[in-house]
């Protein structure tokens, strides 16, 4: 059940309203009669996205070739998500007819021979992830995560843009660096791989003569996340950001706060946590706000005060929140909380997002159910307990848990 809640992403929207499924699949396919007659050719219900093999530099020559951009489908042999990726998303026809025409692809299991050395070179640690490189071997933009169909193509569009490329390299296609031998083993199977020592890691930044170079950069964020190196690291900024880019370097920045509140939640000080959000202010700029409620949400959530979490999840859906997020909040509490007036909070922050019960997604009517048991609102709980059941079925989720909900809900006196 909390993969159902946590893996799915919001369906296509249209003019600000969701699109049901059923609605979606026939635009799908009326968008695919639209490409065959608009373009003079034939496309297959079956298309899907097309991966070639090759070395690195032949597929970086194949894209320059055919102007096109090379998309490399970073992937572990133990990547559940990756599995899903290719299942839902790689496979959908009009994913396919997207990427085809504009990339060369290509799958890189990231513990193996070449993409230990590319996960080594570009920082890549979590799976799936998806490189986009230019005709040069220039990465330009990367993008991470399972997505459904709709939002990868809607992220695509976005990333691929020029006017959001990341920097160029000065030396997009050199792999054989100066990397420690601790760094390379970080990044093997699970079974073969080791991390350096505190002290080893010290020693090895102390000998270096810049802490912004490619090599040490890739130390960085692979394991400094506290300790006397980050005021130093963070100095650097600017000159960061134009050498790997804003998004990677906000990312790692805010590991070192993330570090910060962690230590404020083991040792239950409120100052602690305060004085990290300070810190997000100081170098985080104008990205700050967005991850100090991300770490405040967390604080609040491992010390277990619902009050503040649920006070603050009302405070984001006030501001927009999106329907997942608020979704994810709400379960939080089902499946934690007991305070009352907490639990009373998340429900009136979903009453919105399930409302349009034809447009809800299952999960969301599934944990305002729940959310309406929790309450003992028998009456409502099995209303949206049932439209839940009703809906799985609709997106071909299994409702199981939903059954033995309702179950609970029918006992309630």
């Amino acid at each position: 059940m909390i993969a159902k809640k946590f893996g799915k992403t919001l369906p296509w929207r249209y003019k600000g309203k969701d699109i049901p499924p059923k609605q979606l699949r026939m635009i799908r396919k009326l968008f695919l009669i639209f490409l065959s007659a608009g373009f003079g050719y034939c496309s297959s219900v079956s298309a899907q996205v097309s991966f070639s093999e090759g070395s690195f530099r032949e597929l970086v020559e194949e894209a320059a070739k055919t102007d096109k951009l090379l998309m490399v489908d970073a992937y572990t042999d133990w990547c559940g998500w990756c599995k899903v990726m290719d299942r839902e998303t790689f496979s959908d026809s009009l994913v396919g007819e997207y990427v085809n025409p504009r990339m060369v692809s290509t799958k890189v299991n990231m513990e193996e021979g070449f993409g230990i050395e590319l996960a080594m070179k570009y920082r890549v640690s979590s799976y799936p992830q998806y490189l986009f490189f230019d005709g040069e071997g220039n990465l330009v933009s990367r993008l991470s995560g399972f997505m459904e169909p709709g939002p990868f193509m809607e992220k695509l569009q976005v990333a691929l843009s020029p006017e959001n490329y990341l920097p160029t390299s000065q030396e997009p296609l050199k792999f054989d660096m100066d990397y420690p031998e601790f760094y390379k083993t970080s990044f093997l199977k699970r079974k073969d791989r080791s991390y350096p020592s505190a002290e080893e890691l010290m020693a090895w930044l102390n000998s270096r003569e810049s802490l912004t170079d490619e090599v040490t950069w890739g130390v960085v964020t692979r394991f400094v996340n506290n300790g006397d190196y980050v005021d130093s690291i963070t100095a650097k900024k600017d000159e960061l950001v134009n050498l790997y880019g804003k998004e990677e370097v906000t990312a790692k920045f805010s590991s070192f706060i993330f570090s910060d509140v962690k230590s404020a939640i083991k040792s239950g000080d409120r100052a602690m946590l305060n004085e990290a959000l300070r810190k997000a202010d100081r170098i985080l700029g104008a990205e700050a706000e967005s991850y100090k409620t991300r770490y405040k949400m967390y604080y609040y959530q491992m010390t277990q005060d619902w009050e503040n979490y649920a006070a603050l999840g009302l405070e984001q859906a006030k501001n927009g929140a999106e329907p997942a997020a608020l979704n994810q909040m709400a379960w939080a509490i089902y499946e934690n909380c007991e305070v009352e007036s907490a639990i009373k909070k998340a429900i009136s922050w979903m009453k919105p997002v399930v409302e349009n019960t034809e447009n809800a997604p299952y999960a969301h009517l599934d944990t305002y159910a729940a959310l309406l048991y929790k309450s003992r609102d028998k009456e409502k709980a099995m209303k949206f307990a049932r439209l839940a059941i009703a809906k799985a079925e609709e997106e071909g989720e299994d409702a199981a848990a939903t059954e033995e909900l309702l179950v609970k809900i029918e006992g309630l006196k």
